[in-house]
Parts: structure tokens; sequence; C-alpha cells
């Protein structure tokens, strides 16, 4: 959902509607601490493991069963999923393109990482969340609750999986952008500035 939304690029949309004061305000939250250290790919890998990890503990049949923590992290999971990702559409922070190629390679490891909690869900033969069993009457179909665990694993590696491609996407984007711009200023380069570049580069190599 929050990939979905972003297409709509509500950070410029709110930098032209409310005004000078209103786009102060807003480059101010931007480029506060908070939108810097999630908005990129590197935090993403550690913050969506350590949440898919929650599921491995007893902590996951205390956060089932109580109605507060369920619409807690029905509101918290949208509004974490835009600080995750409406930095790298709104392009607040610039990156060089040395990091963003490392945040490539840490969302691919994100790929990895986001599968192991939904793995061990899978493979293991023991009730991880320690939830008591049902001792009413259930229909036929209903499963066991290993066998439900299993299917939660199967259907937490779905997720995690499918929800790293808008990520994988938008830095794609990102990084052509980047290159279109690094493209542009060098063609503005005359031939003079263009060769006194080389030699400063040259210049600290040596």
């Amino acid at each position: 959902m929050p990939a979905f939304l972003t297409l709509g690029r509500p950070v410029a949309l709110a930098r032209v509607a409310l005004g000078p004061a209103g786009r102060r305000r807003t480059d101010r939250v931007m480029r506060s601490w908070p939108v810097r250290t999630f908005g990129n790919a590197i935090a993403a890998p550690v913050f969506a493991c350590a949440v898919f990890l929650v599921f491995l503990t007893p902590l996951a049949a205390v956060l089932r069963d109580s109605v507060w923590s369920e619409w807690t992290i029905s509101v918290l999971t949208p509004l974490v999923g835009l600080l995750l990702v409406l930095p790298i559409v709104a392009h607040s922070v610039v990156r060089t393109g040395f990091f963003i190629t490392v945040e490539f390679l840490l969302a691919f490891v994100e790929l990895v990482l986001d599968a192991i909690p939904g793995l061990l869900l899978r493979l293991n033969d023991g009730i991880l969340d320690h939830a008591p069993a049902i001792v009413a009457r259930t229909p036929f179909w209903f499963p066991s609750p290993l066998h439900d665990q299993h299917l939660s694993g199967d259907l937490l590696w779905f997720i995690a999986e499918v929800a790293d491609v808008p990520v994988l996407v938008l830095l794609f984007v990102r990084w052509m952008r980047l290159e279109r711009s690094e493209g542009k200023r060098y063609d503005d380069l005359s031939d003079d500035e263009l060769a006194e570049l080389t030699r400063q580069h040259l210049r600290q190599r040596g």
C-alpha cells in the first residue's frame, strides 16, 4: 500500500499545495534524522527482519490475541511503510552513485534476510509462539496448530519477497535519474574544465 500511495507523489503535492511556509515545513521534515535514517535501503533490511522475527517468539501470540495490538499494528504498518518509501521517491537526500549502488546490494540482501523468518516458521516442527490449542469444536478443514504455523510461514515468506519488489523498482528509478543528472553535468563542462577535472582525479589517485 505505501508503494501505491507514493505514485501520487504526496511530498511534491504538499510542497505545491501548502505554500511557502508549508513547503519549508515539509522540507524540514524530509531532512529530519528519522526520515533520513529510515528512508534508505540500509536501515530497511534490519528493520524488516527484526519485525518478522517477532513471529518466532511467544510475543506473536500475545499480539494476536490483543484487540489493542491489532488496531495499533493496522495503523502503524502503513505509516512505517511510508516512512521507509517516501524519502526514496521524494529524493529529499542527495545520494552519490556509490551510495545508491550499496543500497541496491543491500536491497538484494534483504530478499534473503526477509525470507529467514518465513522459512523458520515453515520448517520448524514445534509451535514457536506457544499459543494454547483451540479446545472448541472446529470445522474439518481447520488446520492443526502446526499446519497453521507452516501456512503462516509460507504466507510470510511470500509477503516478504513481494514487498521488496517496489523498493527495488524505486531504487532503480532513483539510480537512473542520478545517472541522467550526472551525465548532463559532465556534458555541460567545457573541454578545459573536463581536462582539469581529469587531472585532479589522477592526482588524487597518485
